[in-house]
């Protein structure tokens, strides 16, 4: 987990350093900040990193837009060069390289120590990780709860909503909303959510669009008019059981909203399992409850009244029983 360029580009004393070339490239994300005053020092590094330089380890333009080259291919975020003994300024060339790649490329005020700039940048980057595990444990701890008591798929929903501000509902795989952090009373926004729902249904909801994307994963969707949603196909044991939405509308999705969401995925899957056995259960015991008064299988008529009171059926009423022929489910 990191940050942006740009954020970075805020830091004191980092602030003071000036963009020469690569600005296409500043939503590039910052995990990490190394120095480098030797040669090869690209194989040790990871991607990610701003690295900083006086230009002792290429000391001519030429081998500086190799580097730039080498530290754009693994995924470097920019090159920080500090002017002095080797380069009076940052040579054009590298410049010219750094922005046909969108690739930043700074230049440091000379009488700036590295680890000025690296120790704020490193605190900025711990202090954003300590954030995402905290965030990570507010919604760990809220599912849980909801869990706990029993508040089934709406539960979900509704700590979602408040987690990411966003509206969130759980889709069968038919199109159905199952539940939905839009209450019944705000009717206006809910008929205007629901309609698109029927446009992700109309063009999501078929096995071929399904297979599509990345089960249990935050999969970006983007309807007609680019109304962006975020969909978590529900996938468990070799099957699909439903799709978890995030409606984020036209704004793009933070990344710990996404980490959120799909965490959420695994609870979801929980919950539909929960109900799914729930369900199959009591089907189970109304058929056992109907076998057993057709043929007459008990002893005590109080105990087949509390089983079919429980089941929330009255056998004082009279009931019509149809023996139905399927053929081929056509007429």
């Amino acid at each position: 987990m990191g940050i942006q360029l740009k954020e970075i580009m805020t830091i004191y004393p980092f602030s003071e350093a000036r963009l020469v070339a690569g600005e296409d490239g500043l939503d590039r994300i910052v995990e990490s900040a190394n120095i480098q005053e030797v040669p090869d020092v690209v194989k040790w590094m990871k991607g990610k990193e701003i690295l900083f330089s006086s230009g002792y380890a290429f000391q001519n333009e030429e081998k500086g837009c190799e580097l730039i080259q080498q530290l754009n291919y693994i995924g470097a975020t920019a090159l920080a060069i500090k002017p002095g003994q080797y380069f009076e300024k940052v040579p054009e060339k590298m410049i010219v390289c750094a922005d046909e790649l969108g690739f930043p490329l700074f230049e440091l005020p000379e009488e700036l120590p590295y680890m000025d700039c690296i120790i704020p940048i490193f605190e900025r980057i711990t202090s954003e990780q300590l954030y995402v595990m905290k965030r990570m444990k507010r919604v760990h701890d809220g599912l849980m709860e909801m869990l706990l008591e029993n508040q089934g798929l709406s539960g979900i929903c509704s700590v979602l909503r408040d987690l990411t501000r966003n509206t969130v509902c759980i889709l069968s795989l038919q199109g159905m909303i199952l539940a939905s952090s839009e209450k019944e009373e705000f009717s206006e926004r809910m008929n205007e959510f629901s309609e698109w729902m029927n446009e992700f249904s109309e063009r999501y909801c078929n096995q071929a669009e399904r297979f599509k994307m990345q089960k249990n994963k935050g999969n970006e969707i983007f309807m007609q008019d680019g109304h962006r949603m975020i969909c978590v196909p529900i996938y468990v044991h070799k099957e699909y059981l439903a799709y978890l939405i995030l409606d984020t509308g036209q704004l793009e999705i933070e990344e710990t909203d996404l980490m959120v969401i799909e965490q959420a995925g695994s609870v979801v899957a929980i919950e539909l399992l929960k109900e799914r056995e729930l369900l199959q259960r009591e089907q189970a015991m109304k058929e056992q409850l109907l076998e057993d008064i057709l043929l007459r299988r008990y002893k005590d008529e109080r105990m087949i009244l509390q089983r079919e009171n429980y089941l929330g059926y009255d056998i004082s009423r009279q009931y019509s029983i149809f023996v139905l022929d399927a053929n081929g489910f056509e007429n």
